[in-house]
């Protein structure tokens, strides 16, 4: 994965918080939002 298709900034993980749709299970939380954007991108954010 290219730098560029990271997210990585703390206003961009807010951004998909807000704004995206999330699935759960036990194990994981997973967000996601839609955008007109050629490339996925993907960030991991992980608890201490």
């Amino acid at each position: 994965m290219n730098k560029h298709q990271r997210i990585k900034k703390d206003k961009e993980f807010q951004r998909v918080f807000k704004q995206g749709k999330s699935f759960a299970n036990r194990q994981f939380i997973v967000y996601m939002l839609k955008s007109d954007q050629p490339e996925l991108r993907i960030g991991l954010s992980v608890s201490k």
